[in-house]
């Protein structure tokens, strides 16, 4: 997303006397002394500015210092969404009041310039933050800088006909972000990305989640297939006199389970013109059913033969 930059002032990008750090962008470096700077002090000596956009689709860093030094660049952020440089001044104090690495042990070029790509954290639109930059030689500078949801790509520099990144990287070395910056999962077969990725590692992760997804719809194929293999197997059992079975019966699997319900059934039933009756006995008491028209005889005797004897008695009735 494309939008004008608030002016701002420009900042040249040639090689800074020796013995220097320079921010040139972000915008935002405090009004650092030559002095304090290489006697050391923190932040250069200088005392925290009014912040400049950061914009958030392009947030590169350029630095100018003394070729071969290696610089780190810390950042943090604040809760501060105003230019209150008074409130700034007790608020960063050291470098221990910054917990993000942005850029660590990077070398600067024979050119002196040096221009890298990073990520920041996820920041809330308009709020102020601090950059951090300190050099092996024991010098630091330090910016503040307001985070801007817009883009300066493609953003031309005030009275000239250059991008904010070629006015500032033309003369640099320009460091691709780490790998670590893509973070990547998927969603099903589609893959989601966060960080700064390149095409290869979408591809790579386009890929991967594909081939995830595919494996999983075999696997869920192959346990749907065993499932109906079940499914197709004949099951019978007995209700009663009736075979119920389900599954996938052979007519010859149908009748051999009629019979054998029939004959379990028949252990304790008997069959007539008239209705069927059943006797049961369970030692000392035997009952003898009649469902058709005879009625019901209840027989009580003391011996599992009292039972037998009253089924004979029911059939002779019939």
């Amino acid at each position: 997303m494309l939008s004008s930059l608030l002016t701002v002032g420009l900042c040249a990008s040639s090689v800074v006397a020796h013995n220097l750090i320079q921010i040139n962008y972000p915008l935002g470096q405090w009004d650092t002394d030559e002095d304090d700077q290489h006697d050391g002090e923190f932040c250069g000596g200088a005392d925290p500015g009014n912040a400049r956009p950061w914009l958030g689709d392009d947030t590169f860093i350029s630095l100018t210092g003394d070729a071969g030094d290696s610089v780190t660049v810390l950042f943090t952020t604040s809760s501060f969404t105003s230019n209150n440089t008074d409130d700034f001044d007790d608020f960063i104090n050291s470098p221990d009041d910054f917990n993000v690495t942005l850029i660590e042990n990077a070398t600067l070029p024979e050119s002196g310039n040096l221009c890298i790509d990073t990520v920041l954290p996820s920041l809330t639109e308009g709020s102020i933050g601090f950059l951090y930059v300190a050099t092996n030689t024991n010098l630091s500078a330090c910016a503040t800088v307001q985070y801007l949801a817009e883009s300066a790509e493609g953003v031309q520099v005030p009275g000239s006909n250059l991008t904010y990144r070629d006015y500032y990287c033309s003369n640099s070395t320009t460091l691709p972000v780490v790998d670590e910056v893509c973070d990547c999962h998927c969603h099903g077969a589609g893959e989601h990305c966060e960080g700064n990725c390149s095409p290869a590692q979408l591809d790579d992760a386009r890929a991967e989640c594909m081939a995830d997804h595919d494996d999983d719809h075999d696997d869920d194929h192959d346990d749907d297939h065993d499932h109906d293999d079940d499914e197709g197997e004949c099951d019978c059992h007995c209700h009663g006199d009736e075979e119920h079975c389900s599954g996938d019966c052979t007519q010859t699997q149908l009748t051999n389970a009629r019979a054998e319900c029939s004959a379990a059934a028949g252990d304790s039933t008997a069959t007539s013109g008239s209705g069927s009756t059943t006797a049961s006995g369970t030692g000392a008491a035997a009952t003898a059913t009649d469902n058709g028209a005879i009625g019901a005889i209840v027989v009580g005797q003391t011996s599992k033969a009292a039972g037998i004897m009253a089924l004979v008695y029911a059939f002779m009735m019939v």
